[in-house]
């Protein structure tokens, strides 16, 4: 296959790239969508692996299904 792209054109060369992302995209879709899986597609499950985000409190509030803190300052005057 790199013969292939030693002989083709710049033109050629972003086709077939494009061609391989719409490729590798719809097989992700199809992935998420449940439609296939991935022994459909040729591949082995790695282990599971457990990936931890770090949220905002305002974006984590939104995902537990609860209103975010509101900034409403206080209006009496600190005592000093």
């Amino acid at each position: 296959m790199e013969e292939k792209f030693k002989v083709a054109s710049g033109a050629r060369k972003k086709q077939l790239v494009t061609a391989l992302a719409r490729m590798l995209a719809i097989d992700l879709w199809r992935l998420n969508t449940g439609r296939t899986t991935l022994e459909a597609l040729g591949f082995a499950a790695a282990a599971a692996v457990v990936i931890r985000v770090k949220r905002s409190p305002k974006t984590a509030s939104r995902v537990e299904g609860k209103t975010a803190p509101s900034k409403v300052a206080s209006r009496t005057p600190a005592i000093a």
